[in-house]
């Protein structure tokens, strides 16, 4: 799909090679098949000089879609030398002879999918290589997109790769967080490609334990959505009784749980509606019925 006009000429006249061609690309599609698809705009200048060869131009992405596979399979070290069998190199550099001087705009339709993330990349790099290291300056960004991880899907509140050396190893700037709950919790991941550092983190700060307990059941380790339950002020009923009770996280906002008496036979349901990231509501009915609203104050 799409087209390739090009113009110019190349000679090879006397054993010389030289020449150029100029080229117009309108949504030609570069890769097509499943899960990797490519279409771009834009001009340039192909040009043939001897042994050199140079690509110059200012190309943009009408639509993209990577896929990345999943991160399930082990992978032998750099360091690890099998006898016998050749080492690839890892240059990390353009063809020899070729000189690069291309400028890449994303678009606007550009995304990314698979090993947990699930994003649209927006942003423009300036790529670069003469008889070198492929370099590249500029940044990436994510436009909107969530990330899973610790089996919650996060949104990703910041995302960006920083292009400013190697095109292989950008600078990351990634936060993602489990939203529409009094503690969002979530991770943040810094460094580069090559040497990435997570850490959890939370809005507001909370010990690292609080962290990934709001990270992964929604609730904090302590407090009145333990499972341990003591609910001697919903009525006489439950005076003194205690109650074991599990539950689950319907949606952002909403756990639903059921309780049983360790003392009796009583049984108890609990609704908890999340107002806002202070304000809760709490139900339940059963043989201890009653509603408590609650408002949170949290400590460092």
């Amino acid at each position: 799909a799409g087209t390739l006009k090009t113009s110019g000429s190349v000679s090879f006249a006397g054993g010389r090679r030289e020449g150029a061609l100029d080229f117009a690309l309108d949504r030609l599609s570069i890769v097509d098949m499943p899960g990797q698809k490519l279409q771009v705009s834009g001009s340039g200048k192909l040009a043939l000089e001897g042994a050199r060869l140079a690509l110059t131009g200012a190309i943009r992405a009408d639509q993209g879609l990577i896929e990345l596979q999943e991160w399930d399979r082990p992978s032998l070290s750099e360091d690890v030398v099998i006898v016998g069998r050749e080492r690839a190199a890892h240059g990390g550099g353009a063809a020899p002879g070729l000189r690069l001087a291309l400028d890449l705009d994303l678009g606007e339709n550009f995304r990314v999918r698979g090993a947990g993330l699930n994003a649209r990349l927006v942003g423009a790099i300036q790529v670069r290589s003469d008889d070198g290291p492929t370099k590249a300056k500029g940044v990436v960004r994510v436009a909107e997109g969530s990330y899973t991880a610790y089996g919650q899907r996060l949104q990703i509140e910041r995302g960006a790769l920083m292009f400013d050396g190697q095109i292989t190893n950008p600078a990351l700037d990634i936060l993602a967080l489990r939203k529409n709950q009094r503690v969002e919790a979530g991770v943040a991941i810094t460094g580069t490609v090559l040497s990435p550092r997570t850490r959890l983190v939370s809005f507001p700060p909370v010990p690292d334990a609080e962290k990934l307990s709001w990270l992964i059941l929604g609730q904090g380790t302590g407090g009145r959505d333990d499972s341990t339950l003591s609910l001697p002020s919903v009525g006489a009923a439950a005076k003194d009784s205690e109650y074991v009770s599990v539950g689950a996280q319907i949606t952002s906002s909403l756990h639903v749980g059921v309780g049983r008496s360790i003392t009796g036979t009583g049984t108890l349901l609990k609704l908890t509606y999340l107002i806002s990231d202070r304000w809760s509501v709490q139900t339940r009915s059963g043989d201890a019925s009653g509603a408590i609203v609650y408002y949170t104050l949290s400590f460092e």
